[in-house]
């Protein structure tokens, strides 16, 4: 109906701005005689009529609707509210002075408000296009940064694509050549094959896990949302399993595991927690450059359960600290680099809501850190 309305009004403005200054004007006709039938008084017309002459300039759309109600008001307060009543009359003293006045009373009255109407609409009009002009920034905001953001990811497809030919390089040639001494020379000593086959056994382990990480990072910077099976698992029995698994690996290499007495009841996915825990471990053996013990503790600090691998080698150099969870992490063409297994631990704890860090102590070795959030355990979705 109130639609409808403002049609009838657009299409037929001429038409019912005369019928509603009439109206109006009729109506203060009405009260002002009432006004003067029951008490006789008719001192309240001009104030009455100039409200009519402010309401009818204020709601319609051009200014000679006001004007010819203020001449039409001040006839009509002559003719009808002004004795004698009922005649037309400028002979009395003070009439002229009166009505000329009041003429241009109502005359400035119709102006003024016509002019406020038409700063109240461009005031309107304005904060409509600052409105319109900010939603096009917006949405050129946000065009921008999916742009940037997939430049981004194409950048890091390019150092992931970069940092696999390198880690994938090196080991494959150890195998070409190891498995080419072998079938090529026959004075290999018995000791000398199983060096060598123990070699090629060592670079197939690497290529494996290397394949692990790069199906995980695959599906952790992909665009399908990661679900993750979370369960309320025994963060001692988490690092114990992880141990395990890396004990296949380098069965000499010493670790030393701290837990506190409190049972620590963490949500997470158990197989992505111990390949984090398997990663942190492998990299500390290869990038220590030491043969000493790597610890590896968890504790409780508030709400989060802390996990914590922690080497006494020659530490990080601070120049790869910025780089080091992008996945292009190398040194060079002979070793390998722990960029893409670091983007993979990141990844994974990202979808637990967690996070990962890494610092040098000063008295030598670098620790990685990082933390779950504990609560309730339950299967959730999210896109990392």
């Amino acid at each position: 109906m109130k639609e409808r309305c403002r049609r009838v009004w657009k299409t037929h403005n001429a038409l019912c701005s005369w019928i509603l200054t009439a109206a109006l004007l009729f109506l203060a006709y009405a009260i002002c005689a009432t006004i003067l039938h029951f008490t006789r008084i008719d001192n309240d017309a001009p104030v009455v009529f100039v409200l009519a002459v402010v309401v009818i300039s204020r709601i319609t759309y051009h200014m000679y609707y006001g004007i010819a109600a203020s001449i039409a008001s001040t006839f009509a307060i002559n003719y009808f509210f002004t004795y004698p009543y009922n005649y037309f009359t400028l002979n009395i003293v003070g009439y002229p002075i009166d009505f000329v006045c009041f003429t241009m009373v109502t005359l400035l009255v119709s102006v003024l408000t016509y002019q406020l109407r038409g700063e109240t609409e461009k005031a309107i009009r304005h904060e409509q296009e600052t409105v319109e002009l900010y939603e096009r920034n917006r949405k050129l905001e946000e065009k921008r940064a999916e742009a940037e953001m997939e430049a981004a990811k194409e950048k890091m497809h390019g150092n992931l694509l970069r940092a696999v030919s390198h880690d994938l390089r090196t080991p494959l040639t150890a195998v070409a050549g190891s498995s080419s001494v072998l079938m090529n020379d026959a004075r290999l000593k018995p000791e000398e094959r199983r060096n060598l086959a123990e070699d090629i056994h060592k670079e197939a382990l690497w290529l494996s896990q290397m394949v692990e990480n790069l199906l995980s990072i695959t599906k952790f910077q992909g665009d399908e949302p990661v679900h993750l099976n979370k369960r309320e698992e025994l963060a001692e029995e988490v690092l114990e399993e992880g141990v395990t698994r890396f004990r296949r690996r380098f069965p000499k290499q010493q670790v030393s595991v701290t837990v506190p007495e409190e049972i620590l009841l963490v949500p997470m996915d158990a197989m992505l927690i111990e390949q984090v825990l398997i990663n942190l471990l492998e990299n500390a053996v290869r990038h220590s450059g030491v043969q000493a013990p790597v610890e590896l503790a968890a504790w409780r600090e508030g709400d989060r359960c802390w996990f914590s691998v922690r080497d006494h080698g020659v530490g990080i150099a601070e120049k790869d600290l910025p780089n080091l969870f992008s996945g292009v992490l190398h040194d060079t063409d002979t070793t390998r680099g722990m960029g893409i297994g670091l983007s993979v631990c990141m990844s994974i704890l990202l979808a637990h809501k967690g996070m990962l860090s890494a610092v040098n102590h000063i008295d030598g070795g670098a620790e990685f850190r990082f933390w779950l959030p504990m609560g309730a355990g339950q299967t959730e979705e999210r896109e990392s």
